[in-house]
């Protein structure tokens, strides 16, 4: 269990725009540093509903940890944390 409040002061939420389908989608990020470590997830939330966590599995390359089969959905959100860094 994580303890919510330590995440959202040592890395605050942010907001990404994906576009699908030319539909556009704001979706909420939260960051979680594991302590220590250069290792994040990402959570991500919807209209204040979560949607699952992702993870930057290599250089570029973004998964669920959940559903393997949105992969290509992690590798959009992925790319648009990125920016957010830049």
């Amino acid at each position: 269990m994580f303890d919510v409040e330590t995440i959202l002061t040592e890395a605050p939420p942010f907001l990404i725009t994906i576009e699908i389908n030319r539909d556009t989608t704001e979706l909420d990020i939260i960051p979680h540093w594991y302590s220590g470590d250069d290792f994040c997830c990402f959570y991500i939330f919807q209209a204040g509903k979560e949607l699952g966590t992702v993870i930057c599995a290599d250089i570029n390359e973004w998964e669920w940890l959940t559903d393997p089969d949105l992969n290509w959905l992690a590798q959009l959100v992925g790319n648009e944390i990125d920016w957010h860094f830049v």
